[in-house]
């Protein structure tokens, strides 16, 4: 599993440069889904926090006051990258991104099967498992790229090794999110449109969200949308679109689990 992961993020990694190849000042500059950053700044926190994982180097940079979008330390701490890289002409940034993921892939492809089980250095000081930490960084990547797409207007990749890994994700981890918002001995289910859809589904109890192998015939929530929604949904982008959600069931339920479904930071 540990290479396929190193499957997945060379192929986001790629993906992210061809797209960002070309762009105008107008696209560089455009807002994205992340509140507060631009098509550049989201390049800049992936490259930044590279950096970060696999030098251990953090900018020596103090943030400037009033930045409404930062309202957490994690926010804080991502925000040091991209700032610190504000002033850097894109095209900079963008060969620093694939000059810093070639070595990473490098480097990871040259690792023992065994050595993707060992802790490895994470954000803030985390020491997860590599190829739990690749995880989670092949569904950054991605959604990161996602987020540029449809910044541009360039829509693609939802059929790549990575969207499987980060749809995975999405998938695992919709329903834990929403926890506290379904009742005891209720359901909840997501029928996906597009390339890597499907059904997935969870039963509520005791404080537990329990995934379940076939959606029920009659879910306290049903929810259909396409992939691309449920991806930006679950991600707490606010270019997404809850209004392209069909809700069935409780839809008063429904509409206050749409507006809780991100899990991301």
């Amino acid at each position: 599993m540990g290479q396929e992961l190193v499957d997945a993020m060379e192929s986001t990694v790629k993906a992210t440069a061809e797209v960002c190849q070309g762009l105008t000042a107008e696209d560089w500059a455009r807002p994205t889904g992340c509140p507060g950053w631009s098509v550049h700044d989201v390049l800049a926190h992936l490259v930044g926090l590279e950096v970060a994982i696999t030098t251990g180097v953090e900018p020596d940079h103090e943030l400037p006051s009033g930045l409404g979008h930062v309202k957490s330390p994690m926010a804080e701490y991502m925000e040091r990258h991209v700032d610190a890289r504000r002033t850097q002409v894109p095209r900079d940034t963008l060969a620093e991104f694939i000059d810093a993921f070639d070595d990473r892939v490098r480097n990871l492809r040259a690792l023992a099967d065994g050595a993707f089980d060992e802790p490895t250095p994470g954000p803030m000081g985390s020491e997860p498992p590599l190829s739990r930490m690749l995880a989670i960084r092949v569904f950054d990547l991605w959604a990161h790229e996602q987020d540029i797409r449809r910044a541009v207007g360039k829509p693609g990749g939802m059929d790549s090794k990575a969207a499987y890994v980060s749809l995975d994700q999405c998938k695992r981890f919709a329903g834990p999110a929403v926890i506290e918002l379904m009742p005891a001995q209720s359901t909840l289910s997501w029928h996906l449109d597009g390339v890597l859809g499907g059904d997935v589904a969870w039963s509520f109890d005791n404080g537990k969200a329990n995934a379940l192998d076939t959606a029920p015939d009659d879910p306290t929530v049903a929810f259909s949308a396409d992939t691309e929604t449920f991806v930006a949904l679950c991600c707490g982008r606010a270019d997404a679109r809850p209004e392209d959600v069909v809700i069935q069931g409780d839809v008063e339920l429904g509409a206050r689990v749409l507006a809780e479904t991100g899990f991301t930071p």
